[in-house]
């Protein structure tokens, strides 16, 4: 049958074939399956062929688009309906042409935008949804800043009965009350934190002001973090001026009592290894007539 055909069809061009030959062989032997491209000068047989929006013929993937096969009734339009009846959303960004067969709406413009123009400028005039965003993080701030307030209390009851009971801070005591301060310490940043030391100091009581907790370094001498507590609380320092009152560490009763040591020459991580200093314990400033 299909030789039949090939004698009837006449020949053309200079090599004798026929352009129209190939796509009526396909048929004659699938005759159910594709469509001819409506082009005149194409007939090209294509098994997912595309609707025109416009004409409604159908054409192949090359003359799909209404100025590849001069359609005389085409319209601007962002939709472009092929054979399954698919939508393709454009983009609506003045200089991009990518389309998507999924529709992504800006929830503020209600526009479609590619994956690459999702964060387009709209989103940031919606002057209300910034507001709103802003409330939630500063109600979020608050709640933390009163569930840390109600924390910090309870801590500190616990360390009061327990210096009642004893007259003295534990050790078990001094380890809560350092998991309190580590958050919010100050100190040198160029102290690694595997070399940080944690304590409460406090400025001498004729100053009247608040402590702060800090941190200091393991191989520090007792000088160097006498030095160094005393510029972070802001206490002035002259130990290396002869007759004048000198600065000196004390115990704050949890651990010991009196000064630190009189060695200014110690390391930090001897005082502790001899138990004169533990980890976490409030400290003071004060200043002693030599």
């Amino acid at each position: 049958m299909i030789i039949s055909c090939w004698t009837r069809l006449p020949k053309t061009g200079r090599s004798g074939f026929n352009p129209a030959f190939l796509s009526l062989q396909t048929k004659m032997e699938l005759p159910n399956i594709g469509q001819q491209c409506a082009l005149n000068g194409c007939k090209q047989l294509d098994f997912l062929p595309f609707s025109c929006a416009h004409c409604k013929l159908l054409f192949c993937k090359e003359h799909c688009q209404p100025d590849s096969h001069a359609c005389s009734i085409a319209n601007s339009t962002t939709l472009i309906t092929s054979a399954a009846s698919t939508l393709s959303y454009m983009c609506s960004q003045s200089d991009c042409s990518a389309s998507s067969p999924v529709e992504m709406t800006c929830p503020v413009c209600e526009k479609h935008f590619c994956l690459q123009h999702r964060y387009h400028t709209c989103k940031d005039n919606s002057k209300g949804r910034r507001k709103e965003e802003r409330m939630k993080v500063l109600e979020a701030r608050r709640q933390f800043a009163v569930a840390k307030e109600e924390a910090d209390k309870q801590v500190e009851a616990t360390l009061s009965k327990a210096r009642q009971k004893s007259g003295s801070v534990s050790k078990t005591a001094l380890k809560v009350q350092l998991m309190r301060i580590k958050g919010k310490a100050v100190g040198p940043k160029t102290i690694s934190a595997s070399e940080r030391v944690y304590f409460m100091a406090h400025p001498p009581a004729s100053m009247k002001r608040p402590g702060k907790a800090v941190f200091v370094a393991k191989q520090w001498h007792l000088g160097r973090m006498l030095d160094v507590i005393a510029e972070t609380l802001d206490v002035p320092n002259k130990n290396n001026k002869p007759g004048e009152p000198k600065l000196v560490l004390v115990h704050g009763s949890e651990w010991g009592e009196g000064v630190v040591s009189e060695n200014m020459g110690l390391t930090v991580a001897e005082l502790i290894a001899e138990d004169v200093l533990v980890e976490g314990e409030t400290l003071f400033l004060e200043m002693v007539d030599v």
